[in-house]
């Protein structure tokens, strides 16, 4: 027999710290991370395609682009775009469109939010710090702005990569890997927060 599951590695690691699951950390895990474009691309058009229906070009760079390469969103997506209108041959531009508004809806209740809930304060500060920059962002830029010493950045860096919501992309730099986590940690400083120029290359 085997037993095969996924989730988020926050709550994962809350799942095998239980002493009452003892055999689940005598299990292989595996970090799906990051999907590339291409896989993305031939998921959608495979399973599409596999039901008998096909996908508008536009309407399936949208929804690769709109994945962000997230295993779970490239299930939602594809499910709410196909659901718009399940009797038509074609998912088509304006089916993507409703079906992406709804997935974002989704995603955000059900995962972004929890996953932010289960922050510590600390840890929240040090996304907010993230959120200053348009795009990945450099620990030296997180250190400075935060005032906190190195030994504690490395720690709440080590702390929100371990629990999925940012990601290293190489030596020293840093980014949003849980998608909308952004958006929803602007939201909750409240408006007037200004990208700076100057981001992680």
């Amino acid at each position: 027999m085997a037993l095969l599951m996924a989730g988020l590695p926050g709550v994962v690691s809350q799942l095998l710290s239980n002493k009452d699951v003892s055999f689940l950390r005598r299990a292989q895990l595996l970090h799906v991370g990051r999907i590339e474009d291409r896989d993305a691309r031939d998921a959608f058009v495979k399973t599409i395609c596999d039901a008998g229906r096909t996908i508008d070009d536009s309407a399936l760079d949208m929804a690769v682009t709109a994945s962000e390469g997230f295993a779970y969103l490239i299930q939602l997506i594809g499910y709410q775009a196909w659901d718009i209108d399940s009797s038509r041959a074609v998912i088509t531009l304006d089916d993507m469109q409703r079906g992406i508004e709804v997935t974002k809806a989704e995603m955000e209740s059900h995962v972004v939010a929890s996953s932010y809930r289960e922050l510590s304060e600390r840890d929240s500060e040090f996304l907010e710090a993230m959120t200053l920059d348009t795009g990945d962002s450099k620990i030296s830029d997180i250190t400075a702005r935060l005032g906190w010493s190195s030994s504690m950045v490395a720690q709440y860096r080590r702390r929100l990569i371990e629990a999925g919501v940012v990601g290293e992309r190489r030596r020293g730099i840093v980014g949003f890997d849980l998608p909308f986590l952004r958006d929803y940690v602007k939201k909750q400083m409240g408006d007037g927060v200004t990208p700076l120029e100057g981001t992680a290359q």
